[in-house]
């Protein structure tokens, strides 16, 4: 057919793919940067994407057809590439690519579509996504809610007053209210008193993350990081505080705070930069402390116990990071290379307590937020859906690792850990596979692999 995609007409393709069990019913496949691709392009990446993976150099015929005329350039991109590879250490047999999983489950995302289409939350998220930010009807909102609706819809309001919006210009609240509505769904075989609880702390589960920064009390007065028992107090039913608690990441929460201290000034931090100010912060502590209702004081508080006292001081681990980054900045961009660093132990802290809680619950719908924050970024660069990437299997092996014999998380695992494999190597791909690729969009697509070494090998989540 050649290799000219104007001289190919849009047909209907309907052939099985390379990921997993997974059809593309497609005639060209759209790359991150929008650009079609022809399927025979697609063919080659992948085994060249095969090949990059196992360091095994590329057949002549694969690299002729998609780099002809340049063919010699782009072998010694490979083998500097490879080079590279084996100077870290790389053993296909001890970093074990990860294998397709045959029939994946998709739970999660199944339940994003038919919350589209549901009447009650599909009139929710219109409102939400309006321009003029319409908070949802009380009624509406308890049909998801139950109890809790009251509280849920004032926080929208707080998200809708405040102007916090996601990458793409949406409210935020949009997203908290998606998981929430996978959620009730997900969760059908509990209680409806369970659900609506479970589908309330997913509505609020970036609140304290995205409002206590900016946003005031009735008086008037500010919040702040150091406020945080007052907002969790007054703004977070009683009944879902410990849980919307445990699944705020309050490392993002301090580096949030300054990297927009940066920003106002106009200067990109390094590393000293960075200890300075979280030796202003000190030693910040997040803390809460449930109040104790029990008539006598001195009865047997076993069950009034299980909402332990919480407290977190994220800044000595993020300075600790900042010792793991000296020698080892990945793409340049510290703040960013934080965050991955501090992502891992913040998910691993969540899958320890829910774990020891006997609360799996909770640790799905953080995988839920993962999952719908990956099928919501489309349109946003290859960094972004690197990042989002990286959560997923992150938030899976951390699942893994528990050893858990509850089959709908080990489910959703499965579904994320597949989700992540198969949009990675799309995003490799379709650069591999560009028409008229420039060495620069080759090397690009290189390291790419690398950032990703947890997405393709199963054996390399040491690095974090």
């Amino acid at each position: 057919m050649g290799n000219n995609v104007n001289n190919v007409n849009n047909v209907n393709l309907n052939y099985e793919d390379s990921f997993g069990s997974r059809r593309l019913d497609i005639g060209f496949v759209m790359s991150s940067e929008l650009e079609y691709i022809h399927p025979e392009r697609f063919e080659k990446a992948k085994v060249l994407l095969d090949n990059l993976l196992r360091c095994e150099m590329p057949d002549k015929d694969v690299i002729g057809f998609l780099y002809r005329g340049r063919e010699d350039v782009f072998f010694d991109h490979i083998r500097n590439f490879y080079e590279k590879r084996f100077r870290a250490g790389f053993d296909l047999n001890e970093w074990k690519l990860r294998q397709h999983i045959k029939n994946p489950p998709n739970e999660i995302y199944s339940k994003m579509a038919v919350a589209e289409i549901n009447k009650s939350s599909g009139r929710n998220q219109y409102n939400l996504l309006s321009d003029k930010g319409i908070i949802p009807y009380l009624g509406d909102m308890k049909v998801l809610f139950g109890d809790y609706a009251e509280n849920v819809r004032r926080v929208y309001e707080m998200f809708l007053n405040e102007g916090i919006k996601r990458k793409g210009g949406v409210s935020a609240a949009t997203h908290n209210y998606s998981v929430a509505c996978v959620a009730y769904d997900l969760f059908s075989d509990d209680p409806r008193a369970d659900r609506c609880k479970y589908s309330a702390e997913a509505g609020l589960h970036d609140s304290i993350e995205d409002l206590l920064p900016s946003s005031r009390d009735y008086s008037g007065t500010p919040y702040g990081l150091i406020r945080f028992d007052d907002f969790v107090r007054e703004n977070i039913h009683e009944d879902l505080r410990m849980n919307v608690i445990t699944l705020t990441n309050y490392y993002d929460l301090v580096l949030n705070y300054i990297e927009h201290k940066f920003k106002r000034r106009g200067v990109r931090p390094n590393l000293d930069d960075l200890l300075n100010e979280l030796k202003k912060l000190g030693d910040i502590e997040f803390s809460y402390k449930p109040e104790d209702k029990s008539v006598n004081k001195s009865e047997d508080k076993s069950e009034h116990q299980k909402q332990s006292h919480f407290e977190c001081r994220p800044v000595k681990y993020i300075e600790d990071s900042i010792s793991k980054l000296e020698n080892n900045v990945s793409n340049g961009d510290l703040l960013e290379d934080l965050r991955s660093l501090c992502y891992a132990k913040y998910i691993r802290d969540i899958a320890t307590k829910c774990n020891e809680e006997d609360n799996l619950r909770t640790y799905e719908i953080k995988g839920i937020d993962i999952s719908d924050n990956r099928h919501t970024v489309g349109d946003l660069g290859i960094e972004s859906k690197i990042k989002i990437i990286l959560k997923e299997v992150i938030w899976a092996t951390e699942a893994r690792l528990l050893n858990s014999k509850w089959a709908p998380l080990n489910n959703h695992a499965d579904e994320l850990t597949e989700d992540a494999l198969s949009t990675a190597k799309s995003l490799i791909i379709a650069k591999l596979a560009k028409p008229n690729t420039l060495q620069r969009t080759f090397k690009v697509a290189l390291n790419k692999i690398e950032e990703l070494d947890i997405v393709f090998y199963e054996n390399r989540y040491d690095l974090f």
